[in-house]
């Protein structure tokens, strides 16, 4: 009970730090949503229909007491509601998420099993270089590489827009397939090494010795 109780002044703490946060980065949201229609008196009365000219505080509190009764505010740049929005992300989320590990998985098993059974040669240390490339690049490199190529080379995969696997298998993961591919890329390399090691560890002797047969 006492670190429920805890739990309350935790969550009001970081809520209004990410609140404050999101106030102070650079950008205007009432710019945004003009866009080239931009005009001072206008903004002006969005700012102040929107609360954006009162207090941190007072704004912070406001937002505060509108989410607990279900309102999520609306996006900027099209306005629909917050809330029906984020009920649509999960979804996606857990679609990219099995994605991205079952392609991780397909190629780190595989890899990690001959670099472990071949240790210290060509097909080892071609692998762990590879999975260090892969835990080591920048996470938004992959996707800009991915998208580079599937724009300006191939042209295969459509490469903006959402089709519910419901609807169809097929466009869902043309729709689909570039994104756990980038997403990917540092799992695999992880998990190769951690298969690698695994087995390494659990049969060293025995590994050696078909090694050196």
């Amino acid at each position: 009970m006492k670190k429920l109780l805890l739990l309350i002044p935790t969550v009001l703490a970081i809520t209004f730090l990410v609140f404050a946060m999101m106030r102070f980065i650079p950008g205007d949201p009432i710019h945004l949503l003009l866009g080239d229609m931009y005009d001072q008196r206008q903004a002006d009365e969005l700012r102040h229909a929107y609360g954006l000219d009162k207090p941190l505080l007072v704004q912070y509190v406001g937002w505060l007491a509108r989410l607990v009764q279900g309102d999520w505010g609306q996006s900027v740049p099209h306005l629909p509601p917050g809330l029906p929005g984020c009920r649509q992300s999960p979804p996606i989320s857990l679609e990219l998420i099995v994605l991205s590990m079952f392609l991780a998985l397909l190629i780190a098993i595989p890899a990690g099993v001959i670099s472990a059974t071949r240790p210290y040669t060509v097909f080892d240390h071609g692998a762990m270089t590879v999975a260090l490339l892969g835990i080591s690049i920048a996470g938004f490199l992959p996707g800009h590489l991915a998208l580079s190529a599937v724009l300006l080379t191939l042209g295969w995969l459509p490469v903006q827009g959402y089709v519910p696997l419901s609807s169809s298998v097929v466009d869902n993961l043309r729709h689909m397939l570039l994104r756990p591919v980038a997403l990917g890329m540092a799992r695999c390399g992880i998990l190769t090494r951690l298969v690698r090691a695994s087995l390494l560890e659990d049969d060293a002797p025995g590994l050696c010795d078909d090694s050196a047969s």
